[in-house]
């Protein structure tokens, strides 16, 4: 297996367009893909103003690390690329997402809120920034009633897509390979 990372929008596009979930990578900022003998089978992203992360893996290969590996790589090059968090939403509709909830606790990956099966989650890039924006987001959600948190996170998914949108960068390719 190798981990590939991409960063430029018709390299992502040309890798993962026959992907499972394809439409939530198509807006990212960069993209971390585990391959298998030329096939994709798993990829996680960084995109939108929350830098929010996509992660999906094959289901033949779940439970064997491959996304906690995917989340690990994004975490370091969001790093090197000098991000200051990483802000996402666990579980969509009815689904709590457990093995996406699994790989963010093991990579202690903090709680915001949990709003019915989604749960806000929150990674610290640099601690001086990341503090503000974990207990402005605390604070924000505690002082809002409860039955506009699902309304929030909802606001919150449309920015995030519409703001990845408005800053796509055109930027060279950057491919690099690391052997697992």
């Amino acid at each position: 297996m190798r981990i590939i990372y991409v960063e430029d929008k018709n390299e992502i596009k040309r890798i993962l367009e026959d992907f499972p979930w394809w439409e939530a990578f198509r807006k990212s900022k960069f993209c971390v893909v585990a391959e298998e003998d030329e096939r994709v089978i798993g990829a996680c992203s960084l995109a939108g103003v929350f830098n929010t992360f996509p992660l999906y893996v094959v289901e033949e290969y779940r439970g064997l690390g491959i996304g906690r590996l995917l989340v690990g790589n994004l975490i370091r090059i969001a790093k090197k690329k000098n991000y200051s968090f990483i802000l996402s939403i666990v579980g969509w509709g009815t689904s709590p997402n457990i093995p996406v909830r699994k790989v963010v606790q093991k990579l202690h990956f903090r709680k915001v809120i949990d709003i019915g099966n989604r749960t806000i989650i929150f990674f610290p890039l640099k601690e001086t920034i990341s503090k503000l924006v974990f207990i402005s987001a605390r604070v924000f959600f505690s002082l809002i009633p409860p039955i506009l948190h699902e309304r929030l996170v909802e606001w919150a998914s449309i920015f995030t897509t519409y703001g990845a949108l408005a800053r796509v960068q055109k930027t060279p390719t950057r491919l690099f390979y690391e052997t697992v």
